[in-house]
């Protein structure tokens, strides 16, 4: 904010600087001088209307940011969930033979580290990939990523449409503010 704020000041001290110095101004005529001061009290005026408009508008963005990057961090976590799950997928058809035999509710994450564009974006204790009742699920740990409420309420948000649940079960409801998120790979 604080970056935008400064050209905006500077541009309305330019603008001041410009009315202020304008060449019309007759210094003998004090009838004219007093006219001219009036103008500039009144566009001064003006400026500070607008600039409480654009400070007040600021103000607004920055809580809208605030609110966007919590929308971020979501989106962030569904993107980390989606990763795994190509990687899961490519994983299954690289080790079909094997992926009947692996075991069931077990942290099957480094597996799929050599399917991931960025594995070491990926850590074993937050992101998770099971394998419960032969259905394979994606997980993000929530709250030991330090992810508050607002991500949460995002992500609850989004779990209808997008297919995020609280749990490994399909039959169970879409996600809502639990401290796990999972998705189904396969």
């Amino acid at each position: 904010m604080k970056k935008l704020v400064t050209p905006v000041l500077v541009g309305f001290c330019v603008i001041f600087a410009s009315l202020a110095l304008q060449p019309e101004m007759a210094y003998g005529d004090d009838e004219a001088l007093w006219r001219e001061i009036r103008a500039l009290r009144e566009e001064i005026a003006e400026l500070r209307e607008d600039l409480q408009l654009v400070l007040s508008f600021i103000g607004l963005w920055a809580i809208d940011g605030e609110d966007s990057s919590y929308s971020a961090e979501a989106d962030d976590v569904v993107s980390d969930l989606r990763m795994m799950k190509t990687a899961s997928l490519m994983f299954f058809i690289d080790n079909m033979d094997e992926a009947q035999n692996l075991p069931r509710n077990v942290n099957l994450m480094e597996r799929l580290r050599q399917y991931m564009d960025n594995p070491d974006d990926f850590d074993s204790g937050l992101h998770f990939l099971k394998i419960v009742d032969d259905e394979w699920w994606v997980g993000y740990d929530l709250e030991k990523a330090g992810k508050n409420d607002d991500v949460r309420e995002r992500l609850s948000e989004m779990a209808e449409t997008i297919g995020l649940y609280g749990d490994t079960n399909l039959s169970a409801a879409n996600y809502a503010n639990q401290g796990m998120i999972w998705m189904i790979a396969r």
